[in-house]
């Protein structure tokens, strides 16, 4: 997210974002798939797949900031 200036551009302060994002890991429940590894594994999966040439069209950094 930092290299698409994400943080700027929604207007998010960086605590803010930490602290969110903390907590929604926090909520992730304890099983064996469905998980915070999961989810960090499918958001870091969507960042390089959506960077790949195969994938590039016409867009803003933001809207790759909030599919990421």
């Amino acid at each position: 997210m930092q290299d698409m200036d994400a943080v700027r551009m929604l207007k998010l302060e960086t605590t803010t974002l930490v602290v969110y994002l903390t907590l929604l890991e926090s909520h992730y429940p304890a099983n064996p798939y469905h998980n915070n590894i999961h989810a960090a594994d499918v958001a870091q999966s969507a960042n390089v797949l959506l960077r790949r040439p195969a994938f590039q069209v016409p867009a803003r950094n933001s809207d790759f900031a909030s599919l990421v």
